[in-house]
């Protein structure tokens, strides 16, 4: 058996009623409806350059995550082994193709953000990777994604927030 769908099947045995309602509500998190009504907060309330740079992230993410997912065309874990079976109540938020994850790429998109401006700041670096990596995880425990599914949106993520870093401290110094 595949080592990423044995994962998915050895989580699917721990799950229980507290961690599923826990892991449904955290991996809100890493929905378009909480992030973008966020980057708003942040522009509206605490910095908007926070929030141009996470908005870029963002949407740059969202961009190569869809053009990943019709590359390569990856099935849900379910339909590719029938013996697993996702939480019902996640189903709704995983449509579409598997591969790679689009909650953890939004994740790291904007809470990556984060962590890079704040970089500086210890607390909030860990709390940002702890939200990051706990949607990454809620997405295998639920059933709907495979580890290469997260794996490949925590790389991709942070090359992509590490590019527009770097785009963005170019055209500041030289505009």
């Amino acid at each position: 058996m595949p080592f990423d769908i044995q994962i998915l099947l050895d989580l699917e045995q721990i799950r229980n009623p507290f961690l599923t309602s826990l892991f449904l509500f955290l991996t809100q998190f890493g929905e378009e409806l909480i992030l973008l009504p966020l980057i708003c907060l942040i522009y509206w309330c605490i910095n908007k350059k926070l929030a141009c740079f996470a908005a870029l992230n963002f949407f740059s993410a969202l961009l190569v995550n869809h053009v990943l997912k019709i590359t390569f065309c990856v099935d849900r874990p379910w339909i590719r082994n029938p013996r697993l079976s996702p939480v019902p109540d996640a189903l709704g938020s995983a449509t579409g193709f598997s591969f790679p994850s689009g909650h953890t790429a939004n994740a790291v998109s904007v809470y990556g953000s984060a962590i890079l401006w704040f970089r500086k700041h210890n607390w909030i670096v860990i709390l940002n990777c702890c939200i990051i990596f706990l949607i990454a995880f809620s997405r295998l425990y639920l059933g709907v994604h495979t580890l290469q599914d997260v794996a490949a949106s925590l790389i991709a993520g942070f090359l992509l927030l590490f590019f527009n870093q770097w785009i963005i401290k170019r055209i500041e110094g030289n505009p």
